[in-house]
This record gives C-alpha cells, sequence and structure tokens, in this order.
C-alpha cells in the first residue's frame, strides 16, 4: 500500500470510499446530501427571529420615549416663556400710566397710585 491511497481524514483507501453507495449517489448528483436537523434549524430560525422583532419594539419604545420627553421639555420651556410674557405684561398694566381710549377719558394708572386716590376720596 502506498500513502497516495489513503484518505488523510479517516485512514482509508480511495477504493474503500469510492465503493461506498453514498459517495456514489454524491458524485451522481454533483454533492452530498445533507443530514439537516430541521427541527433545529426553524427553532433556532423562529428564535432569531422573535429577538430581532424584540429588538425593534425596545428600539422602538426607546425612540417613542425619548420623542415624548423632548416633546415634554418643549411643551415645558414654552409654557415658561409664556408665563414669564404674560407676568411682564400684567406687572406693565398693573404700574404703569397709559392712555387707553383718551378721547372716552378712559386712563391706566398703576394700582398703588389707584388705592392712594381710592383712600384719599373715602377720606
Amino acid at each position: 500500500m502506498s500513502d497516495s491511497k489513503l484518505d488523510p481524514l479517516k485512514g482509508e483507501r480511495k477504493e474503500d470510499i469510492l465503493s461506498n453507495p453514498e459517495v456514489q449517489e454524491s458524485i451522481r448528483y454533483g454533492a452530498m446530501h445533507d443530514n439537516l436537523n430541521y427541527k433545529k434549524l426553524f427553532g433556532y430560525t423562529f428564535l432569531g427571529i422573535v429577538i430581532v422583532i424584540g429588538l425593534l419594539l425596545i428600539a422602538l419604545q426607546l425612540f417613542r420615549f425619548t420623542a415624548f420627553q423632548k416633546s415634554q421639555q418643549a411643551a415645558i420651556n414654552a409654557e415658561f416663556y409664556e408665563l414669564n410674557d404674560l407676568r411682564e405684561r400684567h406687572h406693565r398694566e398693573l404700574t404703569t400710566f397709559e392712555a387707553i381710549d383718551e378721547e372716552a377719558g378712559i386712563f391706566r394708572i398703576p394700582i398703588d397710585s389707584a388705592m392712594t386716590l381710592i383712600v384719599e376720596d373715602y377720606n
């Protein structure tokens, strides 16, 4: 026996390998048949799909939460500026002199001055 006739993986002779019916069928077929465990294959595929869908749902929830947080912060900031503008306008109305309608004789005076005039009229 020469070393060139032995299969290096199994230590078998090439003639023995070629006489195997599975090998002969594989040669006719053009490739070796796979003995797949379809149960495991479909199980791992299903598990992979479930994991990917779960990760996508988590990512979507994180996106929605972040968008909600940003919208809440924007609303708070907008309300803060609106309240400041409203307070400033009311303060200006209560502390300044202004002609509302000169022809009708309607004027605005500061609240302190109005209270003083009312007290003087009362006394």
